[in-house]
């Protein structure tokens, strides 16, 4: 069960509030893990909506860095705002996979981001352009097999992988044949 579009009445921002140059400045910022940096310029009225050309905002990019403290600046900014966080959370890129902030943290293996972004109402169900949830986009990482657990919307239905823990990697394929 997905995540629809209809669950993403958004909010439109008046463009005319914000400042450009404090906006494109904002989104090097966040690449860079300055969290001091970025709430100086969301306070100078820069956009953290703002797309680039490939559809990601401020958001999509602190979840592909994985900062969580420059994470935390801007949906605590967000919020104060009196903005809604579910229909950012849920936002998807505009022009690639489709992925939202919570793929973005999966695939690049940020387990913080990830436990950050469901704290803040993120959704373990929300699709991408290809119909995966964020679990299915996992990466190969240190912390895959705790983001699988964290993100997949049923995890007691996952194996026990420290089940077989004690066993050599033979008898495990042997088991797996089975």
């Amino acid at each position: 069960i997905g995540e629809t579009d209809d669950d993403l009445e958004e909010e439109e921002d008046d463009e005319e509030d914000y400042d450009a140059d404090a906006s494109l400045e904002l989104r090097f910022a966040v690449c860079r893990g300055q969290s001091g940096r970025v709430e100086a310029l969301l306070k100078k009225k820069a956009n953290l909506l703002q797309e680039d050309r490939h559809g990601w905002n401020c958001v999509h990019w602190a979840a592909s860095r994985g900062y969580v403290d420059v994470m935390e600046v801007l949906l605590e900014h967000h919020k104060r705002r009196g903005k809604r966080l579910r229909p950012l959370l849920l936002r998807r890129d505009g022009k690639l996979a489709g992925w939202t902030p919570l793929h973005i943290a999966a695939v690049c293996g940020h387990l913080d981001v990830a436990k950050l972004l469901l704290s803040y109402g993120a959704s373990r169900r929300r699709k991408d352009h290809m119909g995966e949830y964020p679990f299915g986009v996992i990466g190969k990482g240190r912390h895959a097999k705790t983001l699988l657990r964290l993100l997949h919307p049923r995890p007691h239905l996952l194996p026990d992988a420290d089940a077989d823990a004690h066993l050599s990697d033979t008898e495990k394929t042997r088991r797996r044949k089975q």
